[in-house]
């Protein structure tokens, strides 16, 4: 707009020129380049105004006279210099604005004076046609790279949705294998365990929604959450302290659901096994870091391991040392003195992070 006054000035010798602008059926006057103030920042009612007029019947205008002639709100005039003014719509088709210059004098127009002035006024009307092709232009642009993040975002998602569903079957046709294998139990109690198994893990899936994102984990809040399902679940009213300490780490999906695995079967056995009888005991689950290895330790006080003591050959022990061995780590059982079990698995942190 100051583009626009500046250069009109200049090419039509005038003392005035003003860019007035449609605005919810009023006329803004936006901005203007005159010898003396005139109407910037003002609004008047289209019907009420000459520009407001040249808008409406999408024509230009020429006034000798402003006092002369009605479509003149002289009272807005009568404080300023102006005596003869032409005015030009922009955008002829559909005006968006107007233009006007301005004369301290009166004077008399020609065919040519109204051209030169709408030439002006169609030479804005280009300009702001392009100016709203480039924001258009840049609109489409982000739009486009936006759908195209959102494109890899999906195709991300998506692989990441089927290698879940591909390692959960994995994990369910391994259960299935076991159990088929099995020989400890009647085929009902292998049914049961395993369908115990298989709950274990939409829990684990479960907790994985509350803690975890698309890809990664937080170890803290879900080893924590974990724990603290299964001590709600099976201690009730017994005389047990369970205790977590997990540093934060972030590892990947895959490695969470080995290890919820993992803590469920060590923690649920230490629960039934190491406390017979309603004693009183503390079981300690820790997750920390130690160099290029994750350390997940599940330590009870409890009686230790005696001959009634699943030894890890049964389906649970083998299923803690096949998730073990997916997540590339060791895992060792052992009698503490002088009471209790500790349970050690170490993991590459480089395995849990991919």
């Amino acid at each position: 707009m100051a583009s626009v006054t500046e250069t009109a000035r200049s090419l039509l010798h005038v003392d005035g020129v003003t860019f007035i602008l449609r605005d919810r059926g009023k006329c803004y006057y936006a901005d203007e380049d005159a010898i003396a103030p005139l109407w910037r920042g003002q609004r008047f009612p289209m019907e009420a105004c000459i520009s407001g007029w040249c808008m409406i019947h999408r024509e230009a205008v020429a006034v000798e006279d402003i006092y002369q002639d009605p479509r003149i709100p002289t009272d807005a005039y009568r404080p300023t210099f102006v005596r003869s003014l032409v005015m030009a719509p922009v955008r002829s088709i559909d005006p968006i604005a107007a233009i006007g210059a301005y004369w301290g004098e009166q004077r008399s127009f020609t065919p040519d004076d109204l051209e030169r002035q709408q030439a002006i006024a169609d030479a804005a009307a280009l300009a702001i046609a392009n100016l709203e092709l480039r924001q258009t232009q840049e609109t489409l642009q982000q739009a486009l790279e936006k759908i195209s993040a959102m494109d890899a975002e999906k195709d991300l998602l998506l692989h990441e949705v089927h290698h879940r569903i591909r390692n959960d079957f994995q994990i369910v046709l391994t259960l299935l294998q076991m159990a088929r294998t099995s020989q400890h139990g009647s085929v009902e109690e292998v049914v049961e365990t395993t369908t115990e198994r298989i709950a274990i893990l939409s829990r684990v899936y479960g907790r994985l929604r509350r803690d975890g994102t698309a890809r990664l984990v937080d170890t803290r809040s879900f080893v924590e959450g974990l724990v603290e399902d299964l001590g709600l679940a099976m201690t009730g009213l017994r005389p047990l302290a369970v205790e977590v300490y997990a540093e934060a780490a972030d590892v990947g999906v895959s490695t969470s659901v080995a290890l919820g695995l993992i803590i469920n079967e060590l923690v649920t056995n230490a629960l039934k096994y190491a406390f017979p009888d309603n004693r009183p005991g503390r079981l300690v689950v820790t997750f920390r870091r130690d160099g290029d290895a994750y350390v997940l330790t599940v330590v009870d006080n409890g009686i230790g391991m005696t001959s009634d003591t699943p030894k890890g050959t049964g389906l649970g022990g083998q299923l803690v040392q096949q998730f073990a061995q997916q997540l590339g780590g060791t895992l060792e059982i052992r009698n503490r003195q002088p009471s209790g079990v500790q349970a050690v698995l170490r993991f590459p942190v480089a395995e849990a992070q991919a």
